[in-house]
């Protein structure tokens, strides 16, 4: 498979075409390549028996190789009368028959379609130099001149890098005039100048052929960019996005092959030509030592791994690129949607591209190194998939992840990259062991096994939200499962003792700041009311339902068709303690504080749909003081507000806690490390002096540890009581300003 390349690197035309204007100097043909590397494409279109008109032919020596090879009927036309002169007399006796003439490219003096042909090697480039209107009216004319002299079934072979405004106006002068048109990329001129040394530019050669005009002809657009297969395109903004981002592929090339891009979040998409479907996401990484002695290497995410943060991060990747000990290390991720047959199979179908983007100097003999976690890529089933009128469509999948658990997942349609609701599932008791590496890819430990990400944010921005909704199912021994009716899939349980979302731990773990402390075994204990705002795929809802028995639970979110998703695959299960409202949580609390409802823990897990604000989490609405004073209405005298916070903007951060601090004299703030999350507890009741608070909540999360150890039957502690200290911060009234940094 030829795999088509997209770039997100940072990129503009202006940068491009500053770049080639400045390494051309004076030898501006050179770069259209010189006849053994357009022979292939003009052998295509251009016949030996043609009459053939050269447009602007200046000092190329294209037209005479041409001729020396066939091409007879050949007619040079430039508008200096100094090259004409020249020309001719260069070769009058090499090429006899050949004609040479001064023409004005706009008012040729040439009968009407005298030519079969008309060739355009640059001069097209050299005319149309911007888009101003009176330099697009000369083109106009040069355009209706190469019409005039062209007989119908004739074609205009345009040799062109193709600026933007070129193809555009190109494309659309002649599809109003009915010319099918065939965009093509002449790969063998781009292979010269990269043999040469030379920032390789893509050169294209554009034929369009002339029709009669007839009432209602659709205009035949296609393409053949890479490879042998034309293509038919749609429109023309299909061919022009193209060209552009082969032109943004080949400054990156020429990026990486002069300069280190060490501390860059940069990305190629590799796209399945026959579908136009993304088949890879590579990311690139440069290191900052100079010691590595790897000096190039590629790493395969196994499938349904790539959003773990040491894959699905810029930090996380710069990592992975130290522990491989490489100078520069190609991250390739796999698409859900996309099938692969095994891991040698991704490495042939990768090494053509990946070569590509290695640093300069880099023997041609060299064996780059493919690394994985192991021998397997790893699967991806999808199970379930619905539509949503909130959310729109989405899909319910299970990951099968070498070197990590089996995970099942909630992700929606319209933003794939964010895994919405994940749930850790029970591992079969026999294990297959994993094979050893062979000689074309080696193991690399990753060091972050099984760690998920329901509602995170990561450091590169890319959200895991959990929006699944309440349901019903099976719960029983700390897992769920059951009939899945989801035809073939879903039927294996969910782990409930893991909480694949760390900030849902941290979360649970505000729960050992306000009496009744949900860890004190005592029969006469008080039972504590929490209200959960953002029910996602109610994993946290369950956990909390689950190890902490005496509590009552109220879940709230806003998508009902998110419930049979969580019935069917995330094992929620309403009973007395554990209810669910299908509603917008502002007007809940607004008519529980009416109402004078109470609760002794409220929590903000809600995702924000604008996210041009910089506030993915929770929406800013949740957060002004006129709302915040209706959840202290709702609140009990010693409650707490626990708020998923995630926000990029380091002034609205800011803002935001000086609007909290308004409302809540007392607020901690917990970091979560490998994520921008931050949650803050939130009090009116709990001790104003930082020492007392800190020591206080030190010995409730270490009750809260013995409590959730005992209920769960595990050895090791489920809060890492010297981390969330560590990364704890008690917000005094000068203090908020740490949350711009």
């Amino acid at each position: 498979m030829s795999l088509l390349p997209k770039t997100f690197h940072d990129f503009s035309s202006k940068q491009y075409w500053n770049t080639f204007f400045a390494r051309r100097g004076d030898k501006a043909f050179e770069w259209y390549g010189e006849y053994a590397e357009l022979c292939g494409m003009l052998h295509k279109y251009v016949r030996p028996q043609d009459n053939i008109l050269v447009a602007g032919c200046g000092n190329s020596t294209l037209s005479a190789d041409m001729y020396k090879v066939g091409y007879k009927s050949i007619t040079n036309v430039d508008n200096s009368e100094v090259v004409i002169r020249r020309m001719e007399e260069q070769h009058l006796t090499s090429c006899p028959e050949m004609r040479w003439a001064l023409m004005d490219l706009t008012n040729l003096d040439s009968g009407d379609e005298e030519f079969s042909c008309v060739l355009d090697k640059a001069a097209l480039d050299a005319m149309f130099t911007d888009g101003s209107p009176e330099i697009v009216d000369t083109v106009n004319k040069y355009f209706a001149e190469v019409s005039r002299v062209l007989r119908v079934g004739g074609r205009f072979v345009c040799i062109s890098l193709l600026q933007e405004h070129i193809v555009t106006h190109l494309l659309s002068w002649f599809s109003q005039h009915s010319w099918m048109i065939r965009v093509c990329r002449c790969e063998d001129a781009e292979r010269s100048q990269s043999e040469s040394g030379q920032f390789s530019f893509p050169v294209f050669v554009i034929v369009c052929t002339k029709f009669k005009q007839m009432p209602n002809l659709r205009t035949v657009l296609e393409s053949q960019l890479d490879g042998d297969e034309v293509r038919r395109a749609e429109n023309a903004s299909q061919v022009v996005e193209r060209v552009r981002e082969l032109q943004q592929y080949a400054l990156l090339r020429h990026t990486l092959h002069t300069k280190s891009l060490a501390g860059e979040d940069t990305a190629v998409e590799l796209c399945d030509p026959s579908t136009g479907k993304t088949r890879y996401t590579i990311h690139l990484v440069d290191s900052l030592r100079k010691t590595h002695s790897l000096r190039f290497a590629v790493f395969i995410v196994p499938h349904g791994r790539e959003r773990e943060w040491l894959f699905g991060t810029q930090t996380g990747r710069e990592r992975l690129a130290e522990n491989a000990g490489a100078r520069r290390l190609i991250v390739v991720h796999l698409q859900r949607d996309q099938t692969y047959p095994s891991l040698a199979g991704v490495q042939d179908e990768l090494s053509g591209r990946v070569m590509e983007l290695a640093p300069t100097g880099l023997p041609s003999n060299t064996k780059v190194p493919f690394l994985s976690v192991g021998a397997e890529l790893g699967e991806v089933h999808e199970i379930w998939r619905g539509e949503s009128e909130l959310s729109g469509g989405y899909v319910v999948e299970e990951v099968e992840a070498p070197g990590a658990p089996p995970l099942r997942r909630l992700v929606f349609l319209n933003n794939q990259n964010v895994i919405q609701s994940e749930a850790r599932l029970v591992e079969a008791k026999e294990k297959k062991k994993r094979k050893k590496v062979g000689k074309e890819s080696r193991e690399i430990e990753d060091g972050k096994k099984g760690k998920g990400k329901e509602s995170r944010e990561t450091e590169d921005g890319r959200r895991g939200r959990g929006k699944g909704k309440d349901g019903e199912g099976s719960r029983e021994g700390g897992v769920a499962g059951g009939d899945s009716g989801g035809g073939d899939g879903g039927t294996r349980p969910v782990d409930f003792s893991h909480l694949s979302c760390q900030h849902h731990l941290a979360m649970v773990g505000g729960m050992a700041l306000a009496p009744p402390a949900p860890s004190q075994p005592q029969t006469n204990t008080p039972t504590p009311h929490v209200l959960l705002l953002g029910l996602g795929g109610g994993l946290l809802a369950t956990y909390i339902h689950k190890y902490f028995p005496k509590t009552k639970m109220m879940g709230v979110d806003l998508d009902p068709a998110m419930a049979q998703v969580a019935q069917q695959f995330f094992g929620l299960v309403p009973d007395h303690r554990l209810r669910v409202e299908i509603c917008d949580g502002l007007d809940f609390i607004k008519k529980a504080a009416d109402q004078g409802t109470k609760f002794d823990f409220i929590m903000f897990d809600v995702d924000s749909k604008d996210g041009s604000l910089g506030l993915s989490c929770p929406p800013a609405a949740f957060l002004e003081p006129c709302f915040l004073e209706l959840v202290v209405a709702c609140l009990t005298q010693p409650g707490v507000l626990i708020v998923n916070l995630v926000c990029r903007d380091q002034e609205l951060r800011g803002r935001l806690m000086q609007e909290i601090k308004s409302v809540f004299p007392v607020v901690l703030s917990q970091g979560i490390p490998e994520e921008v999350n931050r949650v803050l507890f939130c009090s009116r009741a709990l001790p104003r002096d930082p020492n007392k608070l800190k020591t206080r909540f030190e010995k409730g999360l270490t009750g809260l540890n013995g409590a959730l150890k005992r209920r769960i039957k595990c050895s090791e502690d489920v809060i890492d009581v010297r981390e969330v200290m560590e990364n704890l911060t008690v917000l005094t009234e000068e203090e908020h300003k740490i949350f711009e940094g």
